[in-house]
């Protein structure tokens, strides 16, 4: 992924714009000291009210999908497992350190599944699974469900970590506060010295940028606390002081912001919010600041947050032209930590969706199986056609991830995904069948074998895990 920099003054974005726009507005057209930096508050006010919302973070349920799917596998291997398996009680016992790591591993859950097959209350997709008796058709339907759980398992471990709220935030805190935990009220991780916190008088020595409230103090901040630059009426008791004063000051000047239509974070909002940013540096420069980036009321010596208050004055460009604005260099971190998130999420999507797939082909292995050892057979068309469903839900889902993108929509075209120029979204062809089976039933070239089959119904005889073996002989 290209690295995002927001330490020079980025090209506006359509997005960019309107945002950019709808803070400015907040500020009017005023005019006066009494309204010097309302333009500069009203913008910071948008972007501490981005950054301390909720993130917005896709669904994650992909996970628990796949964990579901893989025990009604596990569930499936043991309904059409050998008797010397079967009747295996699955308790813990000394014994089990002799025995393959996959047994232990699915130990407690052939346990359960055995308890619902044997109760009789085990359902899979709305069909009752039955312990089938032993036949040729069981043994060779077992072997093949082995199969698909293989793969299944396979798959998971391509699942990735769901971004949560609590990491996103962190990233938030971080530059709200200088600080992943939140804000630091008792030492110098949010505020600092407002002599030099706010800017000072030497740009080089400049400790502007420690954190986002810092700044936003900062910008507010003068003598006796009552500043009327920044709301267009005097302030009371906002003043850059010791931490706790410091944090007790910039969480009542919060108060005094507007709110603007705002639900959950997106990273293009953040990235709207560090355009908005440098747009508002050197606003109202004058003659003694034509050199320095400020924030804020222009024509000062100085910023520090008392005699000369009101501004923000921080260092000059780097050898590189990029700003040294550490809480603004750390929009990136969770810029990149939302995008990804979103991509993450495709994925396991698409892990979800073959995974349910397997299942779903591993359960008309068990239908098929069910039709030769049962009498009387039961209604398989009735059957199959709720397999068709599963089979295309999953598949439907990767689709739908795709939205309105038509570009992501193109890139999941092995999927059988579309996108629909009327509807402007990406579904499912119309057209496609329900042909995502299990590869476990195929050959390479895709067409059924008949290698290895008992019964009439042709399926191919695979290789049993070892652990399998192990099982078997036990």
């Amino acid at each position: 992924m290209k690295k995002q920099n927001f330490q020079s003054s980025p090209r506006l974005s359509v997005a960019e714009v309107k945002i950019a726009v709808a803070i400015t507005l907040l500020a009017g057209s005023c005019k006066g000291a009494a309204n010097d930096n309302a333009q500069a508050f009203n913008m910071m006010c948008g972007i501490r009210q981005i950054l301390t919302a909720e993130a917005d973070l896709p669904e994650q349920k992909d996970k628990e999908e796949v964990t579901r799917a893989i025990q009604q596998l596990i569930e499936l291997n043991l309904s059409t497992a050998e008797d010397s398996m079967y009747d295996q009680k699955f308790e813990d016992d000394s014994s089990d350190g002799d025995k393959p790591q996959q047994y232990k591993e699915n130990r407690p859950k052939w346990q359960k599944a055995k308890h619902l097959i044997s109760a009789g209350n085990l359902e899979i997709d709305s069909i009752k699974i039955l312990r089938l008796p032993n036949s040729p058709m069981r043994t060779t339907a077992n072997k093949l469900i082995n199969c698909s759980l293989e793969k299944a398992k396979a798959l998971e471990k391509g699942l990735v970590e769901p971004t949560t709220q609590a990491e996103a935030q962190a990233d938030f805190n971080d530059i709200l506060f200088g600080d992943k935990a939140g804000e630091d009220k008792a030492g110098s991780k949010t505020y600092g010295t407002a002599a030099t916190a706010c800017g000072g008088n030497d740009p080089s020595n400049s400790e502007a940028g420690r954190s986002f409230m810092s700044d936003f103090l900062c910008l507010c901040s003068a003598s006796g606390g009552s500043s009327p630059a920044c709301t267009g009426t005097a302030l009371s008791g906002i003043t850059y002081s010791t931490a706790s004063a410091s944090a007790t000051a910039a969480a009542a000047l919060a108060k005094k912001c507007p709110l603007i239509p705002h639900t959950k974070t997106t990273a293009a909002d953040i990235k709207a919010a560090a355009a908005t940013f440098t747009a508002a540096l050197k606003h109202k420069a004058g003659a003694t600041t034509a050199g320095k980036i400020m924030l804020g009321k222009g024509d000062e010596t100085q910023c520090n947050g008392a005699a000369n208050g009101d501004c923000v004055l921080y260092k000059a460009l780097d050898a590189t032209g990029k700003l040294q604005i550490p809480w603004l260099s750390k929009f990136t971190a969770a810029i990149s930590r939302l995008e990804a998130a979103h991509k993450n999420s495709l994925k396991n999507a698409r892990i979800a969706a073959e995974v349910t797939n397997l299942k779903t082909a591993a359960l008309r292995t068990y239908l098929q199986a069910t039709v030769e050892v049962t009498q009387p057979p039961q209604p398989t068309k009735a059957l199959s056609q709720q397999a068709d469903k599963a089979t295309q839900e999953p598949a439907k889902k990767v689709c739908n991830e795709a939205g309105g993108d038509q570009k992501a929509c193109e890139s999941l075209k092995d999927k059988d995904c579309t996108f629909n120029e009327k509807d402007k979204k990406c579904e499912l062809k119309k057209e496609v069948k329900s042909k995502r089976e299990n590869d476990c039933q195929e050959g390479k070239d895709g067409k059924t074998t008949n290698t290895n089959t008992t019964g009439s119904n042709s399926f191919v005889v695979n290789k049993a895990p070892l652990w399998l073996a192990f099982l078997l002989l036990a």
